[in-house]
């Protein structure tokens, strides 16, 4: 990657496959809000009547999925906190000095082989899933806040239409970054 540039950028569906270590596996396709159901399993009730619709609870809250296309994601870190290696299996890490160069590489060379993509970028937004129903408005760049600790910054292309076939891992050449990036090992 320093040397020759070449990244692989995945469908964000892939970071859902099981055999990822738990700081890798993640449902990035859907975000899920939840409605407290404390009080109504305190008065005794399992089950919450919404619009003529008996929405059954038993013994936990009501969780809502918001599901969404797949798109393509990359993601960085704008500061490596202590756990982070340890959390991914990490035995090195590329620092990109220059982050807007690396971000403009990126960006111009995926667009210039699928240009039907709209490019996402910047850092992530963290959400509390029982708070805030609100707290963001582009579901690919929003995480639960439970993963706040990876400061997260992505680089993302969401389908301007949905993908007529399953997406599949792609692979870039934004050119060598010897020159604004480099690689420090454990």
């Amino acid at each position: 990657m320093l040397r020759k540039g070449e990244i692989r950028i995945c469908p964000a569906s892939y970071y859902s496959d099981t055999s990822h270590n738990a700081a890798i596996q993640d449902d990035e396709v859907s975000r899920v809000f939840c409605i407290p159901t404390w009080r109504e399993r305190l008065a005794g009730k399992n089950y919450t009547d919404i619009q003529g619709h008996r929405i059954e609870y038993k013994h936990d809250d009501i969780v809502l999925p918001v599901v969404f296309d797949d798109y393509y994601l990359y993601s960085l870190c704008d500061h490596i906190y202590y756990r982070m290696p340890t959390d991914f299996g990490a035995d090195a890490a590329l620092i990109i000095h220059d982050p807007v160069r690396f971000t403009q590489r990126f960006i111009f060379t995926f667009l210039a082989a699928y240009p039907d993509w709209e490019p996402l970028e910047g850092p992530v937004t963290y959400y509390d899933p029982y708070l805030d129903y609100t707290g963001f408005r582009v579901p690919e760049m929003a995480k639960p806040f439970g993963y706040s600790y990876q400061r997260e910054v992505r680089i993302a292309f969401k389908p301007r239409r949905r993908p007529a076939k399953k997406l599949e891992p792609v692979f870039l050449n934004i050119g060598q970054m010897d020159d604004y990036a480099e690689l420090l090992w454990a």
